[in-house]
Formats: C-alpha cells, sequence, structure tokens
C-alpha cells in the first residue's frame, strides 16, 4: 500500500512522529505533490529516502540547499534535521519511503544491527546523500528505492520479505560509501552550525511569547590561547562572538543571549581521558588557582542563573566558570 498522506505531527523540538511507520510493518511508502504538502524542517528516527519523480524539489539538509530534478533522489539518515519543499510553488511528484532501523536490524544486541544498522547511525558526520543517476554507485540505490515502491503497488507475495532484502543491500552499500571522519569540520558542524541553528528555530517562540533567554556553551578555550586543538579553539571562540552580536540583534526584542565559558569539568569524557593518564590529573589541576576541578553543576547553576529572571539585564556576557584560570 502507498500513501497519499500522513498522519504524522511535529513537536516542539521538531521531532516527527509517524504512525503508519509501526511495529506490525515498520516500512512506509508515499506518493504525493510538494505543491500541497511541504515538509518543514523536522527529524526523525527512521531513514528516509526519496525520489524526485515530476517537477524540481528544494532539500534542506544540516545548513546545505540542494536542487533536485526529475529522476534525482535522497537517502538521509536517522535522527537528521531536513526539510523539504517545490520549486518556485510548481507541481512536484515524489516518491517518499521512510523504514525504521529495527526493520533491518532487529534488537540492537543483534549481529544484523552491529552490521547494517550501527556504521550509519553512529556516524554522526554523516547526514545523508542526494543521489543522481549519472553516478553509478547512486544509481544502483536510487533502483533499489524505485524497486521497494513497485513492490509496495503490486504487493506481489512475499513482497515484505523481498522488502527487507533490497533495504539491506541499500545500507549495505551505504556503508561501503560512508565518508571517511573528518574532525575539523565535525568541530565547525557540531559546535558552531549547533548554536546557528538552535538561535534560528527557537528565536521564532521567544518572539511569540515577549521575550527570552539563550544560553550558549562556548569553553574556556573560546577565550584563552593555547598550542593544542586549533579548530576546536576557533569554534568556540565563534560561538563567543555569536553570543555578541545575537545579544544586539534581539535585545530591543526583550531576548537575552548569554554564553558560558567552562574550564575543565569533570564529566565521564574528562575522568576518561584522566583516568588513561594519571600524570595528566596532578599536571593539570595545578593550573588551576582553586586547586580542583569543576563539576557539572557548577555549570548548570551559572546556566539557571542566565536563564532566569534573576539574570533579567544580563544580556552578551560570557561568563566563565573555570577555578581562576584565565585570572593569572
Amino acid at each position: 500500500m502507498i500513501y497519499s498522506t500522513s498522519e504524522s505531527t511535529i513537536d516542539f523540538g521538531k521531532m516527527e512522529s509517524i504512525p503508519e511507520c509501526n511495529d506490525k510493518f515498520p516500512v512506509v511508502c508515499y506518493e504525493y505533490d510538494l505543491y500541497f504538502r511541504t515538509e518543514p524542517w523536522h527529524w526523525h528516527d527512521e531513514f528516509e529516502a526519496t525520489i524526485i519523480e515530476e517537477g524540481e524539489a528544494i532539500l534542506k539538509l544540516e545548513g546545505e540547499e540542494y536542487t533536485l530534478r526529475k529522476g534525482e533522489g535522497y537517502l538521509i539518515n536517522s535522527e537528521v534535521l531536513h526539510s523539504l519543499m517545490s520549486n518556485n510553488r510548481t507541481h512536484c511528484k515524489i516518491c517518499s519511503m521512510v523504514f525504521r532501523k529495527n526493520f533491518i536490524g532487529g534488537v540492537p544486541e543483534s549481529i544484523f544491527w552491529e552490521k547494517y544498522i550501527f556504521p550509519v547511525t553512529e556516524k554522526r558526520d554523516f547526514y545523508g546523500w542526494v543521489l543522481k543517476s549519472s553516478i553509478e554507485w547512486q544509481n544502483e540505490i536510487l533502483q533499489m528505492i524505485e524497486k521497494v515502491f513497485e513492490l509496495f503497488k503490486n504487493e506481489t507475495e512475499d513482497y515484505e520479505i523481498e522488502t527487507r532484502e533490497i533495504l539491506s543491500r541499500l545500507l549495505s552499500v551505504t556503508i561501503k560509501r560512508l565518508p571517511s571522519s573528518n574532525n575539523n569540520k565535525n568541530n565547525t558542524k557540531q559546535n558552531v552550525k549547533s548554536v546557528l541553528f538552535m538561535t534560528k528555530h527557537t528565536i521564532p517562540y521567544m518572539r511569540k511569547n515577549g521575550k527570552g533567554s539563550i544560553v550558549n556553551t562556548s569553553s574556556l578555550s573560546g577565550i584563552v590561547g593555547d598550542t593544542e586543538l586549533t579548530p576546536y579553539h576557533a569554534t568556540k571562540g565563534t560561538i563567543v562572538i555569536m553570543t555578541q552580536k545575537d545579544a544586539i540583534q534581539y535585545a530591543p526584542e526583550h531576548i537575552r543571549v548569554n554564553c558560558v565559558c567552562p574550564g575543565t569539568v569533570m564529566t565521564p569524557l574528562v575522568q576518561g581521558l584522566l583516568k588513561d593518564d594519571p600524570h595528566d590529573l596532578d599536571n593539570d589541576i595545578k593550573r588551576y588557582p582553586i586547586g580542583y576541578f569543576g563539576e557539572p553543576n557548577d555549570v548548570a547553576y551559572g546556566v539557571l542563573f542566565l536563564a532566569s529572571d534573576e539574570g533579567r539585564f544580563v544580556t552578551g556576557t560570557k561568563l566563565v566558570i573555570d577555578g581562576g584560570y584565565s585570572a593569572q
């Protein structure tokens, strides 16, 4: 069966819930015209694959924009923010499919999950692909998507099993083509773009409310130089400047924007790193005049103050929570 509409809902956090895609059969196919139905910014736990049948569409994927034409399509990873609309408000017919991870992987403890699901979903710098028929391996994926739609239209005997087999091969091709990690690029996307898009999508709600408070997370590395981790320092410094710029821009609308700049905080990640080299622990603590590292609650209370009405006259500031490190 192919649906022409959906009963899906999108919550405050842009998460889309798709009731048609359920435990009974965790794959759903849709066929509709984007002229009548635009897909706003959203994300969902399912994988998504789409082909453009007629017209042109605009896909926005984690800050990038793509024009898709007839015969082209895309594959989007689980939990990735995206939107889709027709180009220039013209008719654009698409075939779109979403499928749950457990349809291929079964339970998370299974070898199928480990082989086909985990390598894709845990690669957080892989948002998805725009697929073009002129590229051989991408055309192979497009043909797989088309085959699934054909199976759903005809509902031939054993089409459910065939669908699982095709989508397993689709993920297998995807895994082989996954790009190698680029940690510098990841720093930019995670540290800078996360703040940019959070602000972009939060401001409309704060305007509607008549006021608001945004607290970004920078770092001691955003205000103090070091000999290592250049990309990290650059991104955290960018957040400080973005905070000051946004504070000025939105102050007339009673929206405050601040950031916190923590020093070393004993999170599980830091604890693990220091456990591996106790010598570093002793050396690092000596760099803090107060004589110890921060705890997560030390930062949380700073955020609480900035976010609350007690901080109503504070905007555009960087609250340094570093045990005296930057005062030296």
